[in-house]
């Protein structure tokens, strides 16, 4: 069944109307503090803008599956690595077949948001600028699992192809012999569109208008590569942790110190130090977790600058990751514009 859901575009175009005014930065900077609230179970993401010092929005992190590049020359594929997805790719292309995946590669996105090493990797051949042929591969594609550890089940997917701005992608359940065919577009102003299997295949939105956020905090997918102490031996162990990515597909950058005096760091210091354009430059480290009685506990001691979208330069700090009930998963921070 064809759904074409060119609708959103008219929505998303009286969205990017609404595009954020920049903060003046000529007056004085001071230390704000903030605290975000992203609970106990880490339900929702929140999207931060450091220039107006505030969270954007706010959406929960099971809302989407997929999601697909909407930069003009963009034309990649990335799985919800916040709610721990994982893809297969089957390298076979008949639909109507049964699949497991026991015997399969499984594959993810990475954290660091390397371009060259996502889960559905070159599903396509550029026929010309703009225009992808898929390869007819079908992926299995695991949705992960909820706060209670439910699964969310697997998918047979296959990305047809990309054309004139639009994204076409058939998917269905394993036993399925007709897919749904959804057809997504593209949408000026924004890193990514998403789509949810749920609801017949739905365009949901996900990310704010990636000039109006910086960084993200969420719940997501780590993967530690080598030995991890306290876990069977394995070359690579993806993992759920709690923390802070950045806006990197628009330019933010982090520089991370592991000791620095957050008070007297300055702006002609920041020339000094080596920025990172990696999506988890900021990351989960700036928090130690005791397994001994599970207890969180920042290290103020690390300093993060980052450069924002808009090219200004904040350092920031972790003071705390609980509120004042006890309740872990409020992640506060002490963060100034540098001047």
């Amino acid at each position: 069944m064809q759904y074409y859901l060119g609708c959103l575009v008219v929505l998303m175009a009286l969205i990017t109307s609404c595009v954020k005014d920049e903060k003046p930065v000529d007056k004085p900077s001071i230390v704000e503090t903030v605290q975000i609230p992203m609970g106990a179970e880490y339900e929702d993401q929140f999207y931060f803008d450091l220039e107006s010092n505030q969270t954007v929005k706010r959406v929960s992190r099971f809302d989407w599956d997929l999601a697909f590049e909407s930069t003009a020359d963009g034309n990649l594929v990335f799985i919800n690595g916040y709610k721990f997805m994982f893809a297969y790719n089957t390298g076979k292309t008949k639909f109507d077949s049964t699949y497991t995946y026991s015997a399969l590669l499984r594959r993810w996105d990475e954290p660091n948001g390397d371009l060259n090493k996502t889960a559905f990797g070159e599903w396509g051949d550029v026929a010309s600028p703009g225009t992808v042929i898929g390869k007819g591969n079908i992926y299995l594609v695991d949705r992960g699992y909820n706060v209670n550890l439910d699964t969310f089940g697997l998918r047979k997917v296959m990305v047809n192809g990309l054309e004139n701005g639009n994204y076409s992608v058939s998917f269905g359940t394993l036993n399925s012999a007709t897919p749904t065919t959804v057809v997504i577009p593209k949408v000026e102003g924004y890193n990514k569109v998403f789509l949810s299997f749920d609801n017949g295949g739905e365009i949901v939105s996900i990310e704010p208008l990636k000039a109006n956020w910086d960084i993200n905090f969420t719940r997501y997918t780590h993967v530690f590569y080598g030995p991890v102490p306290g876990f069977p031996p394995t070359d690579t162990l993806p993992y759920q942790v709690v923390g802070v990515l950045g806006n990197y597909l628009n330019g933010v950058e982090v520089a991370k110190l592991d000791s620095a005096d957050f008070a007297t760091f300055t702006l002609a210091d920041a020339a000094s130090v080596t920025f990172s354009g990696e999506q988890d430059a900021l990351g989960f480290d700036w928090k130690n977790f005791t397994l001994s009685d599970e207890n969180y506990e920042v290290k103020p001691q690390k300093l993060y600058i980052i450069k924002s979208v808009e090219g200004n330069y904040y350092k920031l700090r972790f003071v705390e990751f609980y509120n004042n009930a006890g309740t872990k998963g409020y992640p506060t921070f002490e963060v100034q514009l540098l001047q």
